[in-house]
């Protein structure tokens, strides 16, 4: 099994526009001594019991042309730099990462039938408290963008702050989309049946940016992040407070069924490394 990882700033903005958080937590403004796992650490403990190539855990960067062997799941190199203190990477944000827990955990146990369906209930996770726990999900999902923003040197705006911190604030500045890669689940599928591999993993996309020359300023960022199939595309429009939960729309969450540009069925399988040489191991 790989966790993908590719984790560079792409769009082009002077140093001015970026923002210097001078060391501190950017939810809460104490001092940031605590790094958060850039791949939740269940989904990596997850990993590392199943087992990867050879009994390893490997992490591509810029891909997977080159893979570095991951020791243990608690590395450095699947955590975000200080960007949060502990009291808000622990105590505070604990009910998000287990509502974020128990939806990796019914997707990874249930991922065949979803894809197949392009949808899931709620309430299959959460019962009956699906509404509340709906909201924590998505609150796992914008402490992580928020981080990725930190790390990033991006300003956050406030209100997306106020979400976490307030019950029933609303999500501005964010648009939120669920969606299942399907060259990515059809590789696993390949990698199952063919070789006898789980080839899951949990991975990173890039973080770009658009910087406008009129006002000076970042005016948007944008990624992705997931799990097996799973994915989260974000963007974040800082002048623009229009935003939400817009990939719920009821206890049924349809999801947006894909294939990246330049797949189509029977391509996944094709840029298999266990079926070709090409992967290059670094320890």
């Amino acid at each position: 099994m790989e966790e993908k990882s590719d984790e560079s700033m792409t769009g082009q903005a002077p140093p001015e526009a970026f923002h210097n958080y001078q060391g501190l937590c950017w939810w809460c403004g104490k001092l940031a001594d605590s790094k958060e796992h850039r791949h939740k650490r269940t989904d990596v403990a997850r990993i590392f019991k199943d087992g990867g190539k050879d009994g390893r855990v490997a992490r591509g960067v810029g891909g997977s042309d080159h893979l570095q062997f991951i020791q243990s799941e608690n590395s450095d190199n699947l955590k975000f730099s200080n960007v949060l203190c502990s009291a808000c990477n622990n105590t505070r944000s604990q009910p998000f990462d287990k509502a974020y827990a128990e939806f990796s955990r019914y997707f990874h146990q249930n991922e065949d039938a979803i894809a197949l369906r392009g949808s899931f209930q709620l309430s299959a996770i959460y019962g009956r408290e699906w509404r509340d726990r709906r909201r924590l999900l998505t609150k796992y999902f914008v402490k992580h963008i928020g981080c990725r923003m930190a790390e990033d040197r991006v300003p956050i705006p406030e209100a997306v702050v106020d979400f976490l911190n307030i019950s029933k604030a609303p999500l501005p500045h964010l648009q939120l989309g669920m969606g299942i890669n399907l060259a990515k689940h059809e590789m696993e599928i390949h990698l199952r049946d063919f070789h006898g591999i789980d080839g899951r993993g949990s991975w990173v996309g890039d973080h770009g940016c658009h910087y406008s020359s009129h006002s000076g300023r970042i005016i948007q960022t944008f990624g992705h992040l997931g799990f097996d199939s799973f994915t989260l595309s974000y963007q974040c429009i800082l002048d623009d407070k229009h935003g939400g939960e817009n990939y719920f729309h009821g206890n049924k969450v349809t999801l947006d069924s894909f294939w990246p540009d330049g797949f189509e069925p029977g391509s996944g399988a094709e840029m298999c490394d266990e079926c070709k040489t090409g992967a290059k191991f670094q320890d």
